[in-house]
């Protein structure tokens, strides 16, 4: 993930997209996802939903990585890296929802 941050550059170059040196605040996005259904341990269930919803908020081309645990409850923790590794472009902030809701269970 850090080298496509320090590359995305050049990887905007390759890909044809138009250069622009932003500098990125935060270029790991990180959350939290957990089953409405507590009950349900099996790590494979997680990351399919993690996978569903990368896929739905366009994400799924990033770099991503997806640890499950249970210490207290079965969940994952998601590490997303901002930076297109193809692209170079930066994750539309704007596809993210604000608000009451997020960060709950998926």
């Amino acid at each position: 993930m850090l080298w496509t941050l320090r590359a995305a550059e050049d990887l905007k170059r390759e890909a044809g997209v138009r250069a622009g040196a932003v500098i990125l605040e935060n270029p790991v996005k990180h959350f939290r996802a957990e089953l409405a259904s507590v009950g349900d341990a099996d790590p494979r269930a997680l990351i399919a939903t993690v996978e569903s919803f990368l896929a739905h908020m366009g994400w799924k081309d990033h770099q991503a990585l997806i640890v499950c645990h249970t210490d207290k409850h079965p969940h994952a923790h998601v590490m997303l890296n901002v930076v297109h590794p193809e692209t170079g472009k930066a994750l539309d902030a704007g596809l993210e929802e604000t608000g009451p809701g997020v960060g709950q269970a998926v």
